[in-house]
């Protein structure tokens, strides 16, 4: 599944327009299914819009700066909050 999901973070990157979850999966010679369940799994990825007429999500990914700080374990966030 994390090669899938690199694959597809790849792909949305090369479109940042968005792509459709069939066009993902044609272009990776993979199954929808299974490319709407990798979609659903990854945090970094977003609907940017739908298409016309039957309207299917056009689906992009986030781009991260790489100066971006990791977030806090959640045991420290929680204890930043009790106090």
């Amino acid at each position: 599944m994390a090669r899938r999901q690199r694959e597809v973070r790849a792909l949305l990157h090369a479109y940042p327009e968005g792509l459709t979850a069939k066009q993902i999966a044609d272009q990776l010679e993979a199954d929808i299914v299974n490319i709407h369940a990798v979609l659903k799994l990854m945090v970094d990825t977003y609907i940017v819009g739908w298409t016309e007429g039957r309207p299917r999500a056009l689906w992009a990914a986030a781009v991260i700066p790489q100066d971006c700080p990791r977030p806090m374990k959640q045991d420290r966030v929680l204890k930043a909050y009790a106090r």
